[in-house]
């Protein structure tokens, strides 16, 4: 109270009632059983809520949105005046703000020689600086000098060639007069255009300069991208060119290899056809040999029964070695399967091969046929294999069937020998009885 009184204020009293929290007790208030329980959700005000949430993606998108973004100016450049930035095609703005500042200079210094306003004269005004002098055109006009020297952007010859403001003495309708009102002195309008005319002035100068500045820049950037341009696409040219030269070349020598290759394969399936024919001329001449022979024995008796017999005893060997080739047809044949199947492995070949090695080296019918160098090889030319979809396995392989014919003709070969050898064991005997 003492501070109320010496502040000069009214006792404190309530000014205002609001709705607050209950600080202090409350008489408990008697429900009826019918009336529900109050729940803390009664005092909430209940509003819509979103049904799903907004992933970060979705915000992340929605504010990185390049709309929203700051944009990047790329046509800032400095100012060939003042050195300050500024955009393109753009007057800058510190050139402007000392134009400004001059021209209010001017407008200052233009009040005080008239003294009062509206006290303009019906001329003509020309601004002089220091070192310069009117010219004769210049005397009946009203002269302002400065004390300063000109500015850069302010030339002698914009001024001069600029067109006349404020001379009454042209056609009424390029200037603007002033109103009855104003008094045959004129008003406030006579030189109301300088200011404009001089930022137009400064603005020409200025966007004159800049304009041939920029059309050099343009004019060398094209030349220099034409240039360059010109200059990558050579080396392109070149790059590729070399590149497909050394491809030209790297074709043609695998081209002349597998030229030499055929060449070599045709040689030895030559050289291959003339052994596998001369040795059939071979077994055939010794064949005629063996009917000569044959026939002669038959001429004799006695001969002729020794033959027969020897025959007779070789063929029970003959009939061991069909048997022999015949088994080993059909593991030849299994053997080539395996080889051409994609499915089968390499493991399951090669048991196949060195159980065909083992067998044919230890029986003797195999030994004294000499299979087994012919089996090895089979087991390293031989690499025909049919059609994917092929289902007759006897159609794998091509060597393999060679030997076999090879092997049967031996066997007859072999038996007629076996009977020669044995015959002329049994002649001196046969001679002596």
């Amino acid at each position: 109270m003492f501070l109320c009184n010496q502040c000069n204020f009214y006792t404190i009293g309530p000014a205002l009632a609001v709705n607050g929290p209950s600080l202090l007790p409350q008489p408990q208030r008697i429900r009826d059983d019918d009336s529900p329980e109050p729940s803390f959700l009664d005092s909430i005000f209940w509003m819509a809520a979103p049904k799903k949430r907004r992933t970060i993606e979705v915000n992340r998108c929605r504010r990185r949105n390049p709309n929203k973004l700051i944009e990047v100016k790329m046509n800032i450049e400095p100012c060939p005046d003042c050195g300050n930035l500024k955009q393109k095609h753009v007057l800058c703005g510190f050139c402007y703000e000392k134009i400004q500042k001059e021209t209010s200079r001017i407008r200052k210094q233009i009040a005080v020689m008239e003294g009062r306003p509206h006290n303009a004269p019906t001329v003509e005004t020309v601004v002089l600086y220091e070192n310069e002098a009117p010219r004769d055109v210049d005397k009946e006009k009203r002269i302002v000098e400065r004390s300063r020297k000109r500015p850069l952007w302010f030339h002698l010859a914009l001024s001069r060639d600029s067109i006349s403001m404020n001379n009454l003495n042209d056609p009424p309708g390029w200037n603007i007069r002033p109103g009855p009102h104003e008094g045959p002195d004129g008003g406030k309008w006579n030189y109301a255009l300088l200011v404009p005319m001089l930022g137009l002035a400064a603005f020409r100068w200025i966007w004159t300069r800049e304009s041939q500045r920029q059309i050099q820049e343009a004019k060398s950037q094209f030349e220099g991208n034409v240039a360059a341009t010109a200059k990558d696409l050579e080396l392109k040219y070149k790059d590729t060119l070399t590149e497909n030269r050394r491809r030209t070349a790297l074709l043609e020598l695998e081209l002349e290899k597998a030229h030499q290759r055929v060449e070599g394969y045709k040689k030895a399936l030559a050289s291959q056809s003339q052994r596998f024919s001369e040795e059939h001329k071979k077994l055939q001449k010794e064949r005629e040999e063996l009917e000569e022979e044959k026939k002669r024995a038959l001429k004799n008796g006695s001969a002729g029964l020794a033959l027969q017999a020897a025959l007779q005893q070789e063929e029970e060997w003959q009939q061991r070695a069909q048997a022999l080739l015949q088994d080993l047809e059909h593991q030849l044949v299994e053997r080539q399967y395996a080889f051409c199947s994609y499915l089968l492995p390499r493991e399951r070949r090669m048991d196949m091969e060195k159980e065909l090695l083992l067998r044919v080296a230890k029986d003797p019918t195999g030994v004294e046929l000499g299979l087994e160098d012919d089996i090895r090889d089979i087991f390293k030319h031989d690499r025909h294999c049919a059609d994917i979809g092929n289902m007759d396995r006897r159609k794998n392989g091509k060597l393999m069937w060679l030997y076999l014919k090879y092997w049967r003709l031996q066997v007859t070969l072999q038996k007629h020998k076996r009977a020669e050898d044995r015959l002329k064991t049994l002649l001196p005997d046969i001679k002596r009885a």
